[in-house]
């Protein structure tokens, strides 16, 4: 059997994004099992006609010519990707994301393929609540409406969340065309003990202002005076990194807070270890933040914010704590608490653990297989 995943973007290792970490270890881990498996990106310097195993990472275009084609028309970067999922052939096709559709839809259509449809949170946020129709964004807006219309009660969606499925279907979608599959945990992640005696506090994700960074920094501002040996570690980078260090340079906080920028998904593990407690004050919701399924697989007390797809995780009291987004003081008491309780930290933790098995990759791959083998007998 020939799968193809459908990337209209960058691919990692290009782009660290976590809908495209999901893409690539699901994909090698089928192509582990014997499938023929493609993992079709519009652009990737180091992905491009590059083989491992079973798995072929076919890059579409160069940086260079991608960002040419892209500048002229997003249309024409899509016509591409579909070319070239003539050319594979595939017996299904997996978009991941809604702005990867477009292709996989035609060529489905054509070859009378089996489509499947894996969504990220954000484009639920888009298609729910229509935030970015402003501006620049009306006509990706639109596109993805009208694709939605076509597809919803027609293929195989999956959706991250219970929170996500709820929304698909107040969107109009059928509920036996979702099935709710989770993100998968590397089993790297389950082999960390965190640093639980340190007074460490860590974020790891894009540094954007959707994530709650400035939340979270103005309540480490608050603890720094209670706390002498207080740090703070901010894993990734993004487009608030500049204002961010000038924000700490004009606090002086330079000693206490440390911003790694980009590390490769290797690391990953290392750097959580170093953690005593991890923060994600994201403003609005996740699809099932990565982030947080590997922080909970490492064992460590979780503090994050009632939002769609953290609240599938985290049960306040047991395995975190939730407090309400924008609010850096009740981020602050939240961090005080188990800076001061490291009984209470450990148990969070562990529970933390507890609930992170049932998202081990080896259970998410089943759920994977499970669905592309029923849709390839219904071909």
């Amino acid at each position: 059997m020939r799968i193809a995943f459908i990337v209209a973007s960058q691919m990692y290792p290009d782009n660290i994004g976590g809908a495209e970490i999901f893409t690539f270890r699901i994909a090698s881990e089928l192509s582990k099992r014997g499938y023929e498996v493609y993992i079709v990106a519009f652009e990737g310097e180091k992905f491009k006609r590059k083989k491992i195993g079973n798995l072929i990472l076919y890059g579409t275009a160069s940086k260079k010519l991608a960002k040419i084609i892209k500048e002229k028309s997003k249309l024409l970067t899509r016509i591409m990707m579909t070319y070239h999922l003539m050319k594979i052939k595939p017996d299904i096709c997996i978009a991941v994301m809604l702005h990867s559709v477009i292709p996989a839809y035609i060529y489905s259509k054509i070859f009378r393929k089996k489509l499947i449809i894996r969504y990220s949170g954000g484009d639920v946020h888009l298609l729910l609540t229509g935030e970015k129709r402003l501006v620049r964004y009306v006509k990706e807006y639109l596109v993805a409406k009208i694709f939605f219309t076509l597809i919803k009660d027609k293929v195989i969606q999956i959706a991250l969340s219970r929170d996500m499925k709820r929304d698909l279907l107040k969107l109009g979608a059928k509920s036996d065309k979702i099935i709710l599959i989770p993100n998968p945990i590397d089993k790297e992640f389950f082999k960390i003990e965190p640093n639980y005696e340190g007074n460490v506090i860590g974020f790891l994700g894009r540094l954007i202002e959707r994530k709650g960074i400035r939340t979270l920094i103005e309540a480490f501002k608050m603890l720094t005076e209670k706390f002498e040996d207080l740090k703070l570690i901010l894993i990734g980078d993004g487009p608030l990194r500049k204002s961010i260090v000038k924000e700490i340079k004009n606090t002086k906080l330079e000693s206490k807070i440390t911003i790694t920028g980009y590390k490769p998904y290797s690391e990953i593990p290392k750097m959580l270890e170093k953690l005593s407690i991890f923060v994600l004050p994201s403003h609005y919701g996740e699809g099932l933040s990565n982030a947080l399924l590997q922080a909970m697989a490492a064992k460590l007390p979780i503090i994050t914010t009632k939002i769609r797809g953290a609240t599938d995780l985290i049960t306040h009291g047991y395995n975190g704590i939730l407090i309400s987004p924008r609010e850096p003081g009740k981020l602050s008491e939240a961090i005080e608490k188990l800076l001061k309780d490291k009984s209470l930290a450990r148990k969070l933790g562990r529970n933390a653990y507890k609930t992170a098995q049932k998202y081990s990759m080896e259970k998410i791959v089943k759920e994977y297989e499970k669905i592309i083998k029923q849709q390839f007998i219904n071909a």
